[in-house]
């Protein structure tokens, strides 16, 4: 398989996948439906995307490498889907003010 065939099936398979969230997150004229908002709203906030990953640790009161990189493994799930999901600033920032009331 030559080097155009890779990007030519990566960007298929991206394609598809964008297909995939779009299907479980919005209507099918591009809208997010209320559940798929409620849903993302809800990975957004477990994941803690708005917020730092530093974790100090209330016992030793440093650093708890292991807790910040789990954090910022959650982090990193929800940009993954920010991304597939190209969600624009404006809708990031009112699913972190729904999330925070």
């Amino acid at each position: 398989m030559g080097r155009f065939d890779q990007v030519t099936d990566r960007m298929r398979h991206w394609l598809r996948r964008k297909r995939d969230y779009d299907a479980v997150f919005k209507t099918p004229g591009g809208e997010y439906t209320a559940a798929g908002a409620a849903v993302l709203r809800d990975i957004a906030q477990f994941c803690g995307s708005y917020k730092s990953t530093a974790k100090v640790s209330p016992v030793q009161r440093e650093v708890d490498v292991n807790a910040m990189l789990l954090a910022e493994g959650r982090r990193q799930v929800y940009l993954h889907m920010q991304r597939r999901l190209r969600l624009s600033d404006d809708q990031i920032l009112n699913m972190m003010e729904e999330a925070h009331e």
